[in-house]
């Protein structure tokens, strides 16, 4: 992942971020609530023990996201498209992302009372917490390493 990463042309990233964002986002929050009322519904007929719609958002929170990895050496051995490349991989790091988020959320709104729009504005708020505190705690990283790495360099440079 690492890899990809350092190796990808980060102006086909940037280029399709709107559309990367539309992926995780809005792919993985329909893929839990889809199997959250499945389970839900399957659980309401019986076949599987009872569960609460609690429960079933944890459990598609848990598992919506998805990790298409293995597909990215394949897009490097037959030099696929740039930007099927960046969509996929920025895909793949955010949609795991926010099913971390929804799981927190889900998590948390469990143990809470309330109507269902202070519920959201939580959830919403949850996320905004996690979104910007996660890129705090990355840029203060990348600086700092940035920082030693810079001087590390200064030294061996002057043996």
């Amino acid at each position: 992942m690492y890899e990809s990463a350092i190796n990808m042309e980060k102006k086909y990233f940037f280029k399709n971020f709107g559309s990367i964002l539309m992926y995780a986002v809005a792919g993985t929050l329909i893929s839990c609530i889809v199997v959250a009322f499945c389970l839900y519904l399957v659980s309401l007929v019986g076949w599987i023990e009872s569960f609460t719609l609690d429960t079933c958002f944890l459990f598609g929170s848990a598992i919506s996201a998805t990790d298409h990895m293995g597909i990215m050496p394949i897009f490097k051995q037959y030099n696929a498209d740039q930007n099927l490349v960046a969509l996929k991989f920025g895909e793949v790091i955010l949609n795991s992302a926010v099913s971390i988020i929804l799981y927190d959320s889900s998590i948390v709104i469990r143990d809470l009372d309330g109507t269902i729009s202070q519920l959201t504005w939580y959830a919403l708020v949850n996320f905004l917490e996690k979104l910007f505190g996660s890129m705090c705690i990355g840029c203060l990283i990348g600086m700092i390493s940035a920082y030693v790495f810079y001087f590390i360099f200064l030294k061996w440079s002057k043996h």
